[in-house]
C-alpha cells in the first residue's frame, strides 16, 4: 500500500476526519486529501507531524505491504491480510461516519471509487 493509503487507514481507524487530522498537522484538509490520494508527497517534517497526530511511528506509514519488514512469502501474506483487514475496517468506519454526517461518502463502493482503491477481493487477485 502507498503512504497515502496507510495514512487513511490509520486516520479512519482512529475515527478522525480528514479536517481534524489536517488541523492537528497544521495543513489544509485539501492538502491532506492530496497526500492521502497519492497526489502529493509530504516532506519528512510533515510526515513526522502526520505520524505524531496519528500516534504511530513514521516508519509504519512508509511500510509497503509487498516488502514489509520481514522476508519470506508467509510474512508478506500475513502483512497483506492484516492491511486488507484494516482497510476493510477503515471503510466500514467511513460508511458509519457518512451516515452520521461526518464524511461525504455514503457506501463502501463510493469510498473505493473516490479513493481509486480496489475492493478487497480485487486486491487479493492482484
Amino acid at each position: 500500500m502507498s503512504l497515502g493509503k496507510n495514512i487513511r487507514i490509520v486516520r479512519v481507524s482512529r475515527e478522525l476526519t480528514l479536517a481534524e487530522l489536517a488541523r492537528r498537522v497544521g495543513v489544509t484538509a485539501n492538502y491532506m486529501s492530496l497526500i492521502e490520494g497519492g497526489k502529493r508527497t509530504p516532506s519528512l517534517r510533515r510526515l513526522e507531524a502526520v505520524a505524531a497526530a496519528l500516534d504511530v511511528p513514521s516508519g509504519f506509514l512508509l511500510r509497503d505491504s509487498v516488502s514489509g519488514r520481514q522476508s519470506g512469502d508467509a510474512a508478506r501474506r500475513i502483512w497483506n491480510d492484516v492491511m486488507n483487514l484494516l482497510y476493510d475496517m477503515a471503510q466500514e468506519v467511513e460508511v458509519a461516519q457518512a451516515r452520521e454526517g461526518k464524511h461525504e461518502s455514503t457506501t463502501v463502493s463510493e469510498v473505493q471509487r473516490r479513493s481509486g482503491s480496489p475492493s478487497r477481493k480485487a486486491a487479493r487477485r492482484a
